[in-house]
């Protein structure tokens, strides 16, 4: 199961929540869209696993002290679009705003466009790719925390259980 997260802007207590629900269970990764704010939630995040992904949300500052905790933590970072596969999965995209959705639809290789920024929860399929905005994590605009799951059958859950 891949836990995906997006907007979580120094929510501490959701994010110890989350890690609370998926400690036993077993986590191939942790993808993240961005909007961290407080780095030092990949220090939980890496309680669940070491396959953690994170693009630079627009609310990030990446300094050396944010760098260090990416690093400590083996986060795999990038500025968006972000590229990459994770095994029984398939091929990723992921960006903090949806600027390259209508790029990414046409390319062969990629099986899932993940986004957040826009704290709107989309759950989609165009082009034969799964379009995901997990929501806001932080619940800041719509008063709930969303994150989405993706099994390795492909199916994809958006989840409003964390409190």
């Amino acid at each position: 199961m891949i836990i995906v997260l997006s907007d979580t802007h120094n929510y501490q207590k959701l994010s110890n929540n989350l890690v609370s629900k998926y400690r036993n269970n077993s986590i191939d990764a942790i993808i993240h869209c961005g909007d961290v704010t407080d780095f030092s939630l990949f220090e939980l995040y890496a309680k669940l696993t070491k396959n953690i992904y994170y693009v630079k949300g627009n609310n990030d500052r990446l300094d050396l002290d944010t760098a260090k905790i990416l690093r400590d933590n083996g986060v795999l970072f990038s500025i968006q679009p972000f590229e990459f596969h994770i095994e029984h999965y398939g091929y990723f995209v992921i960006m903090h705003e949806p600027y390259f959705i209508e790029e990414y639809q046409r390319k062969r290789h990629i099986d899932y466009i993940l986004y957040g920024h826009t704290h709107i929860v989309l759950n989609t399929i165009r082009n034969n790719k799964k379009i995901i905005n997990p929501g806001s994590f932080s619940h800041l605009l719509y008063m709930r925390s969303t994150y989405a799951i993706i099994e390795m059958d492909g199916s994809v859950n958006i989840k409003k259980d964390i409190h």
